[in-house]
């Protein structure tokens, strides 16, 4: 996009702009603001990205935060990022983190209020599933995030469940959860100020024994920490049934 250009899309605009100072109150005034903002950015955003594209290529239509553009297909933005939807990877995080908070249809009301972009429940449901899922992909393979212990560090690895209500024929089921962090990481500990600057998160809905496969794995990363491994658990039954290795160390009921 050259400079003309650029302020040729400012120029078609600039009326519109220069009729908000006629509103006479502030939510008014902003509320138009924002509008003409959205519609420029989105002009912009679909100038931009077609730049390097020949007009004689393939064009689709892709929703973005900005509302709906229309890109080439051969921009290398559009090869494989879009996870098979007509939707940019930034508006699919924005439609994902709605997902998990509301029902769908709450979230595609949230969404439109957020950003004046519109999506249906079923968007919303198809995106945030196909999320989900490749995150329980990554979470399969139980990495290990943290950096390694010093020779004088100690891992603490805290264990607790929580039931939640699935739409499963057994509808109720555990979630385990594990939290590793480091005792260095652990900052202003005998204080209420007390926090942590790093930790590590492990979920899983299903079995002790699967859980305790993907906890034994990142644990094991860290190799031979003998009594430099604490695990903090309230002492339920599934913790004790867990099929892992003996701990060195374990305090309950905390």
């Amino acid at each position: 996009m050259t400079k003309e250009e650029y302020l040729a899309i400012a120029a078609s605009h600039y009326e519109e702009i220069e009729s908000l100072k006629e509103k006479d109150n502030f939510y008014d005034y902003e509320k138009s603001f924002d509008q003409v903002w959205q519609e420029l950015g989105r002009l912009y955003l679909e100038n931009h990205m077609n730049e390097l594209s020949s007009t004689r290529d393939r064009r689709k239509k892709t929703l973005t935060k900005f509302g709906e553009i229309t890109v080439s297909k051969s921009h290398p933005y559009m090869q494989g990022v879009v996870n098979g939807f007509s939707i940019s990877p930034l508006m699919q995080e924005l439609i994902t983190y709605a997902g998990h908070l509301e029902c769908y249809a709450k979230s595609e009301e949230i969404l439109e209020k957020f950003t004046q972009v519109k999506v249906s429940p079923s968007q919303v449901y198809r995106v945030t599933d196909c999320v989900g899922e490749s995150l329980e992909e990554e979470e399969k393979q139980a990495e290990r995030i943290l950096p390694p212990l010093s020779k004088e560090d100690v891992l603490y690895v805290e264990l607790d469940g929580s039931m939640l209500c699935t739409r499963e024929e057994e509808a109720w089921k555990e979630v385990k959860l594990g939290r590793l962090f480091k005792g260095s990481d652990c900052l202003n500990p005998n204080s209420n100020s007390a926090y942590l600057s790093d930790s590590q998160y492990v979920a899983h809905l299903g079995s002790s024994n699967d859980f305790g496969e993907r906890l034994q794995k990142i644990v094991d990363s860290y190799g031979r920490l003998y009594h430099r491994l604490v695990f903090i658990t309230d002492g339920a039954a599934w913790i004790q049934r867990m099929d892992c290795r003996p701990l060195p160390a374990q305090l309950s009921g905390t």
